[in-house]
């Protein structure tokens, strides 16, 4: 990707306060407000992180400069360690696969960390660092506990369908 999405600078000014839980997808009609908003003639925008939803479909209206903020750190890593390489590695239908897989409640850990290895290489390395301590971690969560709550129950805001106003 050729884009400069700027979530660093806003890190590193410390507006990112602590870890929550994230928005697997977004909740809102970014489609439906993009198609009547003229951006013809911005390059740059300043959007809210969340589930990245936001940037990814300004860069598809050709936005080059996203700069995102959240309060939520999580954000980042989810953003840069989850989706951005999902969507590298994936094509359109495999990536929402993927991410279906993720989401579910039904997938097994196991599953989760198998599916999160593939994306690996399309991680910086400061996320293949996060990623694979919070596998190890909830590894851990699991084995002493002997229970099976999947890792994105943990990590996600869910929304049904039906909450997602279209």
């Amino acid at each position: 990707m050729n884009h400069n999405i700027n979530g660093e600078k806003l890190l590193n000014d410390n507006l990112f306060l602590g870890y929550q839980k994230v928005y697997f997808w977004t909740n809102e009609n970014i489609l439906g407000s993009l198609k009547v908003s003229d951006l013809s003639n911005y390059q740059k925008a300043l959007v809210v992180a969340g589930s990245g939803d936001h940037a990814l479909n300004l860069i598809n209206y050709g936005l080059k400069d996203i700069t995102m903020f959240d309060i939520n750190l999580l954000t980042e890593y989810y953003i840069f360690g989850i989706k951005i390489p999902a969507i590298m590695k994936y094509n359109y239908k495999e990536f929402l696969k993927f991410m279906e897989e993720l989401y579910s409640s039904k997938t097994p850990n196991k599953r989760i960390g198998e599916l999160i290895i593939k994306i690996l290489p399309f991680m910086e390395g400061k996320y293949q660092i996060f990623w694979l301590d919070i596998l190890a971690f909830n590894y851990k969560i699991q084995k002493k506990y002997k229970t099976n709550i999947n890792l994105f129950d943990m990590l996600c805001i869910k929304l049904d369908k039906k909450s997602i106003l279209f």
